[in-house]
């Protein structure tokens, strides 16, 4: 059933140690000064936060104030989820062509240059203008290491 069972331990191993270390990280002031840094565009109507990740899991986009055009994406993503240079990475994973102008975009999380799975947002887009972004964010901290603890032969 496993075409590997060794790759598939690692993922539940790492899933499940950014799972645990990114619960209960902040305190609700931390969140309500995330969430204030947000709101303060005027461009963002609302944002919602993930209870777990306590990150944003939806910001909606305002368009009576103006707009941002796709182009902004990754350095919106960039300040409101306080990427650190060096450890926390966001990249363009790939680009979808809907019907009416529509476009998905798909920006991948990566901590230390490892892949953080499930770390993603996604922009909707029309016309070239962001209508909304939703995701989510892990914040890992920058002591964890990204050496595997287990060989081969014990994840088997």
């Amino acid at each position: 059933m496993l075409r590997n069972p060794f790759r598939y331990c690692l993922w539940l191993l790492n899933f499940l140690s950014i799972s645990l270390i990114g619960f209960g990280q902040k305190t609700p002031q931390v969140v309500e000064s995330i969430k204030k840094k947000i709101l303060a565009d005027q461009k963002v109507s609302s944002v919602e936060f993930s209870e777990e990740r306590q990150t944003p899991s939806l910001i909606l986009m305002d368009s009576r104030h103006g707009s941002y055009s796709k182009e902004n994406v990754r350095s919106l993503l960039t300040g409101w989820l306080n990427i650190r240079s060096g450890i926390d990475q966001i990249a363009l994973s790939r680009s979808i062509n809907l019907k009416n102008n529509l476009e998905a975009v798909e920006f991948q999380q990566s901590f230390k240059g490892v892949r953080v799975e499930q770390g993603r947002y996604k922009a909707l887009v029309k016309n070239g203008i962001i209508l909304f972004l939703a995701g989510a964010w892990f914040d890992i901290p920058s002591t964890l290491s990204q050496q595997p603890v287990l060989t081969e032969i014990q994840a088997l």
